[in-house]
């Protein structure tokens, strides 16, 4: 579950960041939008009073053209044409009254004032004109005082065009400097999220590898378990196995003792009827005969000790001689049958040394059947057995002249399983158990080649017993 959880704080860190990032876009873009169209608002109803501006002026030209042609004519046309012009320029400076900007409002209501007073002194010039009188109407268009009205409604047209031209300008200004710091808040806010994406990213790199490295531990550990429990398994049958073989090696001990011992008597008769003749060739064959019921009464016994695991066997102080002999007993018949040239190198002389009997020869016996097995296809076959005496301890080795260990197989020798040898002629745990039942004494197993010889050590500490050592669970 805490793997699953940790591989969602991305995507929900990841869904957060993109959310933020989209809203900004958003209101920024919003933001923006009104700008602009605030800005184009004030833009059109600029540009709008730009062409009222020409309308005010195009008007007023207009109406005194046409009062001037009524007057000139007397032609009707003329005179509905002046009134559609008055009415239209008076809505146009009605609206222009109505404007939010003040100076606006009052250069309408200026300019209307003069346009009230020209207007008069034109309606008058039409009246007159009606009533045949044109001369004195065409004076009064050309009067000192018209011309005055009219100066100030163009003084008034053209003031109001500049004010409009100038707030034209400002406002373009003003837009484009509001566009240049948008443009800078837009770039330090794209920025910002570059940044922001630039460190999500590193964090989420950071969270990926470590997701990555909490799977590949996860394996490693689940490899590592399933290994640990398939040598289990392997261990556990092979233990059955071994525990079936002792067993049978029991048995067969146990049916071979008891013919022995009756062989054993009837040597000993007949050494008796020897004495007692004086027959030497009788008492030849009862030494030869009690000669070899001991030796099988040793192999027997070596039977029995292999049968037994060594767990409840006491702390023993042996003579490294006599243990040595023993197990050499035991193969004697092997090196003879196989051509094997056998030497036993003891330079612990009558040393001592505290062991569990049964377990060292177990592990000394395992080193011995390897050291058969390593020179079987060598012509002059050759192992030597002996002992050393180093300092802390006492060192048995075994010494054959095989092909050894390839030095890439050297570190892996001593694993559970490992082996070696053709399938089927190997369990591959010998020298895994040697190494725990040596191990359990405190002592140290160790191979290497010497003079192009095999080699495997074991030392055992001679101070064992007396510094208390409890051992570990056997094998």
């Amino acid at each position: 579950m805490g793997k699953l959880a940790e591989n969602r704080y991305p995507s929900v860190a990841f869904t957060l960041v993109l959310f933020a990032t989209l809203m900004v876009l958003l209101c920024m873009n919003i933001a923006i939008s009104r700008v602009e169209k605030s800005n184009q608002q004030t833009l059109s109803f600029l540009t709008g009073l730009a062409d009222v501006k020409g309308d005010i002026l195009f008007l007023d030209a207009a109406l005194t053209d046409r009062a001037v042609r009524f007057v000139l004519t007397r032609d009707s046309y003329y005179d509905k044409k002046f009134r559609d012009g008055a009415r239209q320029l008076d809505d146009v400076l009605n609206n222009l009254r109505k404007s939010e900007i003040s100076l606006i409002r009052r250069s309408a209501i200026s300019i209307a004032e003069s346009n009230r007073k020209m207007v008069e002194f034109e309606e008058r010039a039409i009246a007159l004109a009606k009533k045949g009188r044109q001369v004195e109407a065409y004076k009064i268009l050309q009067s000192e005082q018209y011309r005055i009205f009219k100066s100030e409604y163009s003084v008034g047209a053209n003031g109001l065009a500049t004010f409009i031209e100038s707030e034209i300008k400002t406002t373009i200004d003003e837009s484009s400097k509001k566009g240049n710091w948008r443009t800078l808040v837009v770039t330090f806010v794209m920025l910002a999220l570059v940044a922001v994406w630039a460190w999500f990213l590193s964090i989420f790199d950071v969270w990926k590898r470590r997701i990555e490295g909490l799977n590949q531990e996860l394996d490693k550990r689940v490899e590592e378990r399933t290994k640990e429990l398939d040598e289990e398994r392997q261990l556990r049958l092979m233990n059955a196995k071994l525990a079936a073989v002792g067993e049978l090696a029991a048995n067969i001990a146990h049916e071979v003792n008891n013919p022995l011992q009756i062989i054993s008597l009837r040597a000993q008769q007949v050494l008796d009827i020897a004495e007692e003749t004086a027959d030497g060739g009788l008492k030849s064959l009862g030494d030869s005969l009690v000669k070899t019921t001991k030796r099988l009464g040793k192999i027997t016994n070596g039977l029995r000790s292999l049968s037994r695991d060594g767990t409840s066997e006491s702390i023993t102080n042996v003579a490294v001689e006599k243990f040595l002999v023993d197990i050499i007993e035991v193969f004697e018949p092997r090196f003879v049958s196989q051509e094997i040239h056998f030497e036993k190198v003891n330079r612990a002389g009558e040393k001592t040394v505290y062991l569990r009997p049964t377990q060292i020869s177990q592990v000394l016996m395992n080193l011995i059947n390897n050291a058969i097995d390593a020179v079987a296809r060598v012509k002059s076959k050759e192992i030597i057995l002996g002992a050393d005496i180093v300092p802390g301890g006492v060192e048995f080795f075994v010494l054959d002249n095989g092909s050894g260990v390839s030095s890439e197989n050297e570190s892996r020798i001593m694993e559970p399983f490992f082996t070696t040898k053709p399938f089927g002629e190997g369990t591959g745990l010998g020298l895994s158990i040697s190494k725990d039942l040596v191990d359990n004494h405190r002592g140290k197993i160790t191979y290497a080649r010497k003079n192009d010889m095999t080699e495997f050590r074991v030392f055992l500490p001679q101070n064992f017993k007396s510094k208390g050592y409890r051992l570990h669970a056997e094998v």
